[in-house]
């Protein structure tokens, strides 16, 4: 049988989640943060994809041609330093923490207040609108340009 390698790099945002892999469908196994998974798959063409939650990957087809190959593949969170710090700006201004500091502690304007939480409303609205629309590009799954090191 042929074997197909994945490394899950690691990503702060995710580190404590499990990802469910698929092969074809079927649920393969689970791979942690930072680890290193070595699988038999018989010859053909296959589909792999990954989830944690309700959040997925894009779906990867590959083709196994003789018993020899390896596939190497590599799976990380898709979420950038700018996204993470937006959430908990948006998490920051839901608690009402925000807001009170920005006009008690600031002294700010009362219009301060109102324009503040349109702003973080809409950074708000974009973000969910991403899990919610683009949910199935949270994971990435791709073929690495170096190749992995002999297990």
């Amino acid at each position: 049988m042929a074997q197909l390698i994945i490394r899950r790099n690691h990503k702060f945002f995710d580190q404590n989640g499990n990802y469910t892999i698929y092969l074809d469908g079927k649920k393969l196994d689970k791979i942690s943060d930072n680890e290193i998974m070595e699988f038999d798959i018989p010859q053909g063409k296959h589909q792999i994809y990954a989830e944690i939650q309700f959040l997925k990957s894009n779906p990867v087809n590959f083709e196994i041609k003789n018993e020899q190959d390896k596939i190497f593949l590599e799976m990380e969170n898709n979420v950038s330093v700018l996204k993470y710090f937006l959430w908990l700006l948006s998490i920051f201004t839901i608690s009402n923490f925000g807001s009170h500091y920005l006009v008690e502690q600031l002294h700010a304007p009362k219009y301060y207040f109102i324009l503040f939480y349109l702003i973080i409303a809409i950074i708000t609205a974009i973000l969910l609108s991403q899990v919610l629309f683009f949910k199935e590009k949270y994971i990435k799954i791709f073929k690495p340009e170096k190749q992995l090191q002999e297990i």
